[in-house]
């Protein structure tokens, strides 16, 4: 993998990971709304509402994450130049 695509995957992965991150935040107020309300219809719309969240928000940046960092390993399987990269010669 050239440095450039290297490069790329390691902002994507970044990328959704910081979303990923950064959806958490309002499904966790949801849940404190819905777990603190005393008003049924408040305390269901949070709870439909955090359902919506976790399906298309979540889960999509979740795998997204997950899988951008997947394929920057893969890609960097065998190059032991890297900053994690061994002085010996295991590779």
């Amino acid at each position: 993998m050239t440095p450039f695509f290297r490069k790329m995957a390691l902002t994507a992965h970044i990328v959704f990971s910081v979303g990923w991150l950064g959806a958490i935040v309002p499904y966790l107020a949801l849940a404190i709304a819905g777990l603190t309300s005393r008003d049924i219809s408040m305390a269901r719309a949070a709870y439909l509402s955090m359902e919506l969240i976790g399906w298309f928000v979540i889960a999509p940046l979740s795998l997204a994450a997950l899988l951008s960092d997947l394929s920057s390993h893969s890609a960097r399987r065998g190059d032991c130049s890297g900053i994690g990269g061994s002085s010996r010669n295991s590779c």
